[in-house]
Parts: structure tokens; sequence; C-alpha cells
């Protein structure tokens, strides 16, 4: 993910001024996750996962820990610096930086909350994410929306007096020309529907039912029928 002082960089905040460096650091990790929702790409680098029923979280004062008792995570070979992607927890499923690591445990630079698993234990996975470069300008735009439309979530028109404004927002909030630019690492999103539409002339097939799944085969099924408008 983009460093703090690479968001303050890109957008030209400098490197004296603090005031908002806490709210930087917690608005990445969260930028991060609507970059994956958006492309419908979790950025994962392959061969480089770890599953197991026995990973737990831990909080001790302000430091954040993933433990494996048994060890395993020095055979992963994840860079310290580097990002995971936890998923399959109940309460910690996210992208966090590692800032230490040893065999049984990672240290994470994002907080994580308590969770030990039971007896009915559960798999977590993590996996060792590969953001593209650009990501990083594109992450620090989004970053610098959010601070400068933090008090005005939602909003999309506004007037005073003879002063009129309309914003151009997409879903998440962000602008339409800062979704568009994630365009090279989006993911068509595919899966199981129906579509049904009607067609306004003298021969008319209607409804019109695909359906799929990703991977198969789309069979159409016509039915056909006189004029009718719609």
């Amino acid at each position: 993910m983009v460093s703090l002082a690479n968001v303050k960089a890109f957008l030209r905040i400098t490197d004296t001024d603090a005031t908002r460096d806490a709210l930087i650091s917690l608005l990445i990790p969260i930028v991060y996750a609507d970059i994956v929702e958006e492309c419908n790409n979790l950025f994962r680098a392959p061969d480089y996962d770890l599953t197991s029923d026995a990973i737990y979280f831990d909080v001790t004062g302000s430091t954040y820990k993933i433990l494996l008792d048994a060890g395993g995570f020095t055979a992963q070979g994840w860079p310290t610096g580097g990002n995971l992607m936890v998923s399959g927890s109940r309460q910690n499923d996210g992208i966090f930086t590692i800032s230490a690591q040893a065999d049984t445990y990672i240290t994470t630079t994002e907080a994580i909350v308590d969770e030990i698993q039971t007896a009915t234990a559960y798999d977590v996975r993590i996996d060792l994410c590969a953001f593209p470069k650009p990501l990083e300008l594109i992450a620090s735009r989004m970053i610098g929306y959010q601070l400068a439309n933090s008090n005005s979530a939602g909003l999309t028109s506004m007037r005073l007096g003879n002063y009129s404004e309309t914003r151009q927002v997409s879903r998440g909030g962000y602008p339409d020309e800062i979704l568009a630019s994630l365009h090279p690492w989006k993911n068509h999103r595919v899966g199981r529907g129906t579509v049904q539409w009607h067609i306004n002339e003298n021969r008319t097939y209607f409804p019109v039912t695909v359906t799929s799944t990703e991977g198969t085969t789309v069979d159409v099924t016509y039915e056909t029928g006189g004029h009718h408008g719609y």
C-alpha cells in the first residue's frame, strides 16, 4: 500500500504538517479495501498464501499480532513492509502491513482486535497482496477526496444565494473520474441471474431469459409473440 509519506507528497502536503497524519494513516487501508471492492480484484500474489485453523489474533497494548503457535510464517517468504489480506476470520478480515515477523507471529501496523479460536476452529486465509505501483497515485487521490469531503458525504448538489454546485459522485462516494482510472485492474462480475427485456417491433421476442454461471455455456430461450408496445 502507499505510504503516509507518499500520500503527502502526492497531495502536496508539507512534511512538517502532521495535523492529518493520523487520519491519512487510518484511511490508507480503508481506501485499498474500496479499491479491491471496486475492481472485484483481490490482487493476490500467486503461491504466497497460508490457510490454517490455528491462526488467531492478539492485542497487547498498542502491539497487534497475528499468531500461529506451530510456526510456518517464515516459510511463506512474506517481506517485512509487505501487505497481507486476511479472510475467513470472525473479526479481522482486511488488509494489513507487516511491521515485524517471526516464524510464529506477524506484527501489523494497522490495528486488529483480539480473536482466539475455540474448539470449533475455522480456517483463516492469509495472502500476500501484489498491488501495482500506479495504484499508489490513485489511492492517494481517493484519500485526498475523503479529506476534502469528509463533512459532506452523500452531498450531490448545493445552493447558496446565486451560487450552485453539482457534484458527480459514483459508487463509494468517489467521483467517476477517479474510479475510471481503476479500469485496467477491474474484473468483470459474472454470476447467476436472469435478464428480461422486450423489443417493440412487429416480430417480438419476449421475454428473453439468460441464465449463466461463471465458466459455463449460456443458454438463451426465446418465446415469440405478436406486436406489443412497452
